[in-house]
């Protein structure tokens, strides 16, 4: 049986300072998909993760936009291993920070 133990804010941002990517997971219709994101957060655990419109990840969170992130932190062994799973809904944000870039519709 699984458990499941609740980890404070500082020990979550703690832990992602030293891992640069996640594992996402979106839902496409009945099928769940995974893959490996580089991410951002900030001090309130909002998490940032860049994509492209039009890219089958961002079709599949307009539609369903519940999204669980996965850390692991690798240890001398399993039993050293770390993890953490964030929960949450998407949230499309538009950064024209680059020059060039196009504005979000």
């Amino acid at each position: 049986m699984a458990s499941t133990t609740q980890h404070s804010q500082a020990e979550i941002l703690e832990m992602m300072e030293g891992v640069p990517v996640a594992v996402v997971a979106t839902k496409a219709g009945d099928t769940l998909r995974n893959r490996m994101m580089h991410y951002a957060a900030d001090e309130n655990l909002n998490v940032y993760a860049a994509t492209m419109k039009g890219d089958p990840k961002t079709i599949q969170l307009t539609n369903q936009p519940s999204i669980s992130l996965l850390i692991h932190s690798p240890g001398a062994d399993i039993n050293g291993s770390k993890e953490v799973e964030i929960t949450g809904k998407a949230v499309f944000s538009c950064a024209t920070s680059r020059k060039g870039s196009a504005p979000c519709r």
